[in-house]
């Protein structure tokens, strides 16, 4: 489902699902233009020797086929969820908060945010199905989109690669590859910089939470750079909304889209 704006300022009205655009790149190329990267949601494939190894293993078992006979009910399905006069007119105050603790210092925010809201009101489509009264987005339709669409926001990057962010690679492959904090003598040798130009950016990369110091004191009082496996995120966490906004109540139930199974988040 995508939207676009009516001829009255402000106004935005709802279509139904368009045609999906997809490009992709060879393995090693992940050089994007700047107009294609703001446009897009990012995704790389898991590199992973287990991965590959389980891409060769179901390759070694032979083709399967596929079964295509419930086609034309998800067909069907997707042709009906389509809204109505009334529709999403009344957004919920909560998604004001919500905005207010996305990545702001990033133009590209403006996008995904839309996209993101987009995508909750296609989840309030299917929750509403065969209804009889104007939708709106809900709680559950947030948290059920967080589980799809976070990983994914997280995961790309904010902007065009930077300096910082070329500094944080080089932190993860090097403590990959050495199994402890490194230095910035070893990040310098890693990217070719020079110290003074490591120092420089490592203090940007500490901010945005990309690395973080090594705990703990060490001869020389040599300080080491671990990269952050806890990102910052795209969204905040479902609990930490329904926290900060008691009108939403003090818990909610939603169907794990990839279980199929009731989730409850509570304050």
């Amino acid at each position: 489902m995508s939207s676009r704006r009516s001829g009255k300022r402000g106004t935005r009205v709802a279509q139904r699902i368009g045609v999906p655009v997809v490009i992709t790149t060879t393995t090693p190329d992940e050089t994007v233009f700047p107009d294609d990267l703001t446009r897009f949601v990012p995704c790389w494939i898991d590199t992973t020797p287990e991965q590959s190894l389980a891409i060769l293993k179901a390759r070694a078992q032979g083709p399967k086929a596929i079964d295509r006979s419930d086609l034309p009910i998800w067909q069907a399905a997707m042709s009906d969820l389509k809204p109505t006069k009334g529709d999403f007119g009344h957004p919920p105050k909560w998604l004001q908060y919500v905005a207010k603790h996305l990545r702001l210092n990033d133009v590209r925010v403006r996008r995904d945010w839309d996209r993101f809201l987009t995508f909750c009101s296609a989840i309030a489509l299917c929750r509403g199905f065969g209804r009889n009264q104007p939708i709106d987005i809900d709680f559950s339709d947030y948290c059920v989109a967080y589980r799809i669409f976070e990983p994914v926001f997280a995961s790309t990057p904010p902007g065009l690669p930077t300096q910082g962010s070329m500094l944080a690679e080089a932190v993860r492959r090097l403590a990959h590859a050495l199994k402890h904090g490194v230095t910035v003598h070893e990040i310098g040798n890693e990217l070719s910089w020079k110290e003074p130009l490591v120092y420089k950016h490592i203090k940007s990369a500490v901010k945005e939470k990309l690395i973080k110091y090594e705990s703990g004191t060490r001869e020389k009082n040599v300080k080491r750079l671990l990269p952050r496996h806890e990102a910052s995120g795209f969204l905040p966490h479902p609990r930490k909304v329904l926290k900060r906004n008691p009108e939403i109540g003090k818990q909610v139930k939603y169907v794990d889209p990839f279980t199929g199974k009731w989730r409850k988040v509570e304050r």
